[in-house]
């Protein structure tokens, strides 16, 4: 089992404990793992998940594996973390990691992700639609009115 320590010293170390903390709906780690920016949606997610019973919550403990599977430097101060999860866990498409130093200077990392970050993929926060092709056959089946009538 992942114990999970107040002050991570990589990016990806950061990211397996927020994500392990999520999976066991441990809010308050989480928090301590982000910025403020990120705390408006663990809220949101704490509150949804209150009515789950204790003992179903540490049926997860200690069961995420999660990999890490790239990291990219997005600036000097922020890392983007690719992962997959077993069991699938993939609540965020990837995760931004902001750079911060301590009184001692010493590097801390935090899981930044504002709300307007998709929860569910992609780096849009629109509604994802199927767009259909259009088929040489549609045009003659045009809805009355709708300017395509021949």
């Amino acid at each position: 089992m992942l114990t999970a320590c107040k002050n991570p010293n990589t990016p990806e170390q950061t990211a397996v404990k927020f994500l392990n903390s999520l999976y066991n709906y441990d809010f308050e780690m989480a928090k301590s793992l982000s910025t403020r920016n990120t705390w408006s949606i663990l809220n949101i997610m704490d509150a949804r998940t209150k009515d789950i019973p204790d003992e179903v919550k540490q049926e997860n403990v200690g069961k995420l594996k999660v990999n890490i599977t790239k990291t990219v430097p997005e600036t000097d101060s922020t890392y983007i973390i690719y992962y997959t999860t077993e069991p699938d866990f993939q609540i965020f498409p990837a995760l931004r990691i902001l750079k911060l130093e301590d009184e001692d200077g010493k590097p801390r990392y935090r899981i930044d992700i504002s709300s307007l970050d998709s929860l569910s993929g992609g780096n849009d926060a629109f509604i994802e639609e199927e767009i259909l092709p259009i088929r040489d056959d549609d045009s003659a089946a045009a809805e009355p009115g709708s300017g395509n009538s021949q």
